[in-house]
């Protein structure tokens, strides 16, 4: 079990707490709670929570994006980073938004709230509905990916190697904001789109197949990734029957 220690303010005095985090229960988010909790949270990481990543002489760097940075995403991030690959993850929503008690009433939080921070929000609120729908379970395995869910237009690097996305308007905002930036990136970029439906199980397993391809893409073999990209694309969609963009 994870048990983080907390800076918690007690009747006006700062104390450090540790306890269970699955009997943590936060009060309703504002934009200073938020503040308050990336400023006073305290993490322990473990060795099974740090990325490891291969020293490989043919390693490219992978960038995996969706549109809220919080479940397609991070699920392959979560595979590629366990396999030791070089990946980040983005979202290119305006902000990130997680199903709610009902269709008009989303959670929305911006990005760069703590996963930890959404956790607790969401064991408050109906710990149940969420348990149930996999919220919980998803955002546990991502505080202990990353800090928090990252945007695309502001927070990406300009050096992946290949970029990944989750759905076509995600591949049309990727292509947009590097058409802006010009001439600033200074080596070529591969931008695949493989649409992959915006549930657990479609998640999980476009996870699998996006680590399928990274596979593939360095592969020893692979020496002119320019030249070769649209074999291997074509060898791993007769695997895989997802429809894709590059």
């Amino acid at each position: 079990m994870y048990h983080p220690s907390y800076l918690v303010h007690v009747d006006g005095r700062v104390q450090k707490k540790s306890y269970n985090i699955t009997h943590c229960v936060s009060q309703k988010p504002d934009r200073q709670d938020i503040l308050n909790h990336m400023t006073n949270r305290k993490y322990k990481i473990s060795k099974r929570q740090k990325c490891r990543v291969r020293n490989r002489k043919m390693g490219r760097s992978y960038a995996v994006v969706c549109a809220s940075n919080q479940n397609r995403s991070m699920e392959a991030h979560h595979v590629l980073a366990k396999c030791g690959f070089q990946v980040s993850s983005y979202g290119t929503g305006s902000a990130v938004r997680l199903p709610g008690p009902s269709i008009e009433r989303p959670n929305i939080y911006p990005f760069g709230t703590p996963y930890d921070y959404m956790y607790q929000d969401l064991l408050s609120k109906d710990p149940k509905l969420y348990k149930q729908n996999g919220l919980l379970d998803m955002l546990d395995r991502n505080r202990k990916i990353k800090l928090a869910p990252e945007q695309w237009s502001t927070n990406a690097k300009d050096d992946f190697d290949v970029i990944i996305s989750c759905e076509e308007r995600c591949f049309d905002v990727i292509c947009e904001e590097l058409t802006e930036r010009g001439e600033s990136r200074n080596k070529p970029v591969h931008i695949i789109n493989i649409d992959i439906k915006d549930n657990h199980e479609d998640a999980m397993l476009g996870g699998r197949a996006i680590l399928q391809l990274a596979q593939m893409i360095d592969s020893e073999q692979v020496t002119d990734l320019d030249e070769e990209m649209p074999n291997i694309l074509q060898e791993w969609q007769g695997k895989y029957k997802y429809d894709i963009f590059h």
